[in-house]
């Protein structure tokens, strides 16, 4: 028993045939592009790469002077560059001071430290007695930035300071050119990788305050989290009293979460009686 058979009216000369792909070659998408760059594409790239990073420096290089003056003439020479050695200044990244603010004082520290105690032996992370009964500096915090660091300081006209500054600085010194080596990496057309090093330039520069975290309280989390404070002053005054002390000394609060949504508030002390 044979199958009943149909005939077409589409021309078989009409229909469009796919020949097997060679062997090793790669079907790639439409967002990729693995074709050569011309050389005048390179160098716009990396213009606009170079653009960005000199504005994003001449940011976080607060009051620098490059004593560079350029006028704009309608002559011949229409463009006129004077040089001024005298008012030449760095800037406050290269000044030998410290950087502070936030947590930076704890960060400032700890590359120190491990320069001074634990790098000599071969060690990134290691024991630091301070803090009370001391902790394990270096432990949890990514050890290139203070390796880095201490690279830097070991250049002779380098002081620690500075170059603490210039390895916080080279993040976001350094995104343009991440973003458009990411922008190649993904084997974007162009002009994509340039696209990307102005898009990250223009979000370290972003100022829309829709876009902030805005600090502020909230009513009832204030009230629910001051009442626990009080409480526990409350404990810790009773249990001192219970003991016969007469005062308690560096007292503090510390607050742990032992839950999801739950957290714990402690105050503490040294519980001291006074001579007679």
């Amino acid at each position: 028993m044979t199958a009943p058979t149909t005939t077409s009216d589409v021309d078989p000369d009409s229909l469009a045939t796919a020949a097997p792909a060679a062997a090793g070659e790669v079907d790639r998408g439409l967002d990729e592009d693995d074709r050569p760059r011309a050389r005048w594409e390179r160098a716009i790239g990396w213009g606009i790469v170079a653009l960005c990073t000199l504005m994003v420096f001449n940011i976080l290089a607060a009051n620098h002077n490059w004593a560079i003056q350029v006028s704009l003439k309608w002559r011949p020479l229409p463009l006129h560059i004077h040089f001024h050695p005298s008012r030449f200044q760095f800037g406050d990244l290269f000044r030998n001071t410290t950087a502070n603010g936030g947590d930076m004082g704890a960060h400032v520290w700890w590359p120190k430290f491990l320069e001074t105690n634990w790098f000599p032996k071969g060690r990134l992370a290691g024991w630091a007695p301070d803090w009370y009964a001391g902790f394990p500096v270096g432990q949890y915090y990514f050890p290139v930035p203070a390796v880095m660091v201490a690279i830097l300081d070991h250049i002779p006209f380098v002081p620690y300071n500075v170059a603490f500054k210039l390895v916080t600085v080279s993040g976001p010194l350094m995104l343009p050119a991440a973003a458009y080596y990411f922008a190649r990496g993904m084997r974007t057309p162009w002009p994509a990788p340039p696209a990307f090093a102005l898009a990250a330039f223009g979000m370290l520069v972003q100022t829309r305050y829709e876009w902030s975290i805005f600090g502020g309280n909230i009513a009832e989390y204030e009230q629910v989290c001051e009442q626990a404070r009080e409480e526990a002053f409350r404990r810790m005054v009773a249990h001192a009293r219970q003991n016969g002390a007469d005062a308690v000394i560096a007292m503090r609060y510390d607050a742990t979460e032992f839950m999801a949504g739950s957290t714990e508030v402690l105050a503490y002390g040294t519980a001291v009686k006074l001579a007679r």
